[in-house]
């Protein structure tokens, strides 16, 4: 993230022609708002990007908090079963 970071910001590439040819394709996909990087959305809001500090934070969060009370709700919903009937 820093590379594309670095050029959206200050404009600094690689003195490789084919390294900067990429690195400007690929940074097309990024926009700073707010002094933070996130990757641009078409159809949903600007996603924003993470460190690896900040990510397993997140995964964290995620693993302790919200996966536990979605299973316990998924196991207190009454079990559906569907049968097919079939013509004789």
């Amino acid at each position: 993230m820093t590379l594309y970071r670095n050029f959206l910001i200050w404009g600094v590439s690689s003195s490789d022609e084919n390294e900067a040819r990429f690195l400007k394709w690929k940074a097309n996909y990024y926009v700073i708002l707010d002094g933070e990087i996130s990757k641009r959305g078409l159809i949903a809001p600007s996603l924003k990007c993470l460190n690896n500090q900040q990510a397993d934070y997140v995964m964290r969060e995620l693993l302790d908090r919200i996966f536990p009370r979605l299973y316990k709700e998924v196991q207190t919903m009454p079990k559906v079963c569907k049968h097919s009937t079939h013509p004789s």
